[in-house]
């Protein structure tokens, strides 16, 4: 509840609804630094669900940091980043809950961003993910959302950025289905 405070009241978001989202724009989101989660949201569980060769990684509202070395540690031996099948994005897709570290640690094609509100997903999540380097076995990103807000629009509605940074930002209605 703290940190939805902090966002709701955060200047910089503030200034988002003025702001042409541009290649320098989100990136001067991506590079935001992080602010602290509480103890409650450090406490969360995340966890990798693997079957055959498949893995999704739910996030809950697990911290950046610890969910990366947590997965450093689990997968020290793979290659990085870890590709997964789906990644759920923590804390609703919240300003403090994607780091760059993070991104460079475990990558998907398929990002779902659960619930939300008008501030989440925040500029600041999507930009670090959208932004990141391609691995060279993904060749676009998916974020899927069942709650839109001025955010996703912004993302879904500029052609320019979806083709220099290779995403597409989908509805699901408030259904996933996933199957292999």
């Amino acid at each position: 509840m703290r940190i939805m405070a902090e966002e709701h009241h955060n200047p910089i978001l503030e200034k988002t609804s003025a702001i042409i989202l541009n290649g320098e724009t989100i990136k001067m989101f991506a590079d935001e630094c992080l602010g602290n989660l509480t103890p409650e949201n450090k406490a969360s569980i995340a966890f990798v669900w693997e079957h055959e060769n498949h893995r999704i990684l739910f996030c809950g509202d697990a911290a950046p940091d610890i969910l990366f070395s947590k997965l450093e540690e689990a997968y020290e031996d793979c290659p990085k980043p870890i590709i997964f099948d789906i990644i759920k994005v923590a804390h609703h897709g919240s300003a403090h809950s994607v780091s760059k570290e993070q991104m460079n640690v475990a990558d998907s094609s398929r990002y779902f961003v659960t619930g939300g509100s008008s501030n989440r997903p925040s500029y600041q999540a999507l930009s670090r993910i959208i932004t990141a380097s391609l691995p060279t076995n993904i060749s676009y990103r998916e974020i899927r959302f069942n709650r839109e807000n001025a955010v996703l629009k912004d993302f879904a509605n500029d052609k320019t950025l979806k083709e220099k940074y290779h995403y597409a930002i989908i509805s699901d209605t408030n259904e996933y289905e996933i199957s292999y």
